[in-house]
C-alpha cells in the first residue's frame, strides 16, 4: 500500500525489543515469519525489508569479531 512502507522510519517500529536486544548471533524475522518483530500493518514487505538489514548488520558485526579474534584481538585493517 503506497505511503504504508514508509511508516519503517517510524520509532514505535524501530524501538521494538527485537531491535534493540538483537544479538550478533541471531537472524530476526516478522511475526508473519514465526519470528519477533511486528511488522507494520499492510506493509510487511518494507518491514522485511528493514529485518534483511538488521540481519547483514548484525552478520557484518559477527565477521568482525571473528576476524578480531582469529587475530588476538589485534587491529583488523
Amino acid at each position: 500500500t503506497p505511503g504504508l512502507g514508509a511508516k519503517v522510519t517510524n520509532e514505535e517500529f524501530l524501538n521494538q525489543r527485537a531491535f534493540q536486544e538483537a544479538t550478533i548471533d541471531q537472524q530476526l524475522a516478522v511475526t508473519k515469519d514465526h519470528g519477533e518483530v511486528d511488522a507494520i500493518a499492510s506493509a510487511t514487505i518494507s518491514s522485511r525489508a528493514v529485518v534483511r538489514g538488521v540481519n547483514i548488520a548484525l552478520a557484518a558485526g559477527r565477521s568482525l569479531l571473528e576476524a578480531e579474534n582469529a587475530f588476538g584481538g589485534e587491529n583488523v585493517e
